[in-house]
């Protein structure tokens, strides 16, 4: 029995767990586009995988405790590989069946597949929350992009009473990705160079864009598939 892999979850800031988790994709981002995304095997950028396997193991620990369990999961990311291939919302529903399909069997899933930034996203999925009546509401995304990410939220009407990095949910339970992997992440230019960005975002939402506004503005002008939104808020049950 590997004890530090099975207790994880009782850990103070993973556990109690809530009710619903929102994984926010990060397929686009410094040195990640739409091109490099689409040619990938499973249509999904280094920190999308990593977001994925660290709900797999939300998920898995979950369904051991009962009075503990996940009962929602609502993937949100849009046409992020182009409009010809699947939403990274549907992108990571596909590895999570993957790579835990116990997990999507056992846990109600919803997609929401148009958003194209941070902004979009909290508006999207606060109207998934609402027409499915779900609360509780946790947010899971990679470091340098949870603490806006939840900021943004919070501010467009979804009050996230817990945000979950990644990286922190992996090495808990992994020591190879712990000591090995996760140094190489940190340390490279594109989490630092994210890193500065979510710097200066913050320094934005603590002034002149508290809603994220700005940022979406300066998105839906960069980012081609802001202009090609699919249909809209489409729950799936696995």
């Amino acid at each position: 029995m590997n004890i530090e892999r099975d207790n994880w979850i009782n850990k103070r800031k993973f556990s109690p767990m809530p009710q619903t988790v929102v994984v926010l994709g990060k397929n686009i981002g410094i040195g990640s586009n739409a091109e490099d995304i689409a040619k990938s095997k499973y249509k999904l950028s280094e920190q999308s995988i990593l977001i994925v396997k660290a709900l797999a193991e939300l998920g898995k620990a979950s369904l051991k405790s009962p009075d503990n369990k996940i009962e929602n999961i609502v993937f949100s990311a849009g046409p992020t590989a182009g409009p010809n291939n699947p939403s990274e919302a549907e992108a990571m529903h596909a590895y999570l069946d993957n790579i835990a399909p116990e997990v999507s069997k056992n846990i109600k899933i919803f997609e929401e597949k148009t958003s194209y930034d941070t902004y979009t996203g909290a508006k999207d999925v606060r109207e998934i929350l609402d027409k499915n009546k779900l609360s509780n509401i946790g947010l899971l995304g990679i470091s340098y992009h949870i603490r806006n990410a939840k900021t943004i939220f919070k501010r467009n009407g979804v009050k996230p009473s817990k945000a979950f990095k990644a990286e922190d949910i992996l090495k808990s339970i992994d020591p190879y990705f712990r000591d090995k992997i996760n140094p190489r992440l940190q340390h490279s230019a594109t989490f630092m160079l994210e890193r500065l960005k979510e710097a200066v975002s913050t320094i934005l939402l603590q002034t002149i864009d508290r809603k994220g506004k700005l940022r979406n503005w300066i998105t839906s002008r960069t980012r081609v598939n802001a202009k090609n939104k699919q249909a809209k808020l489409t729950p799936t049950f696995a």
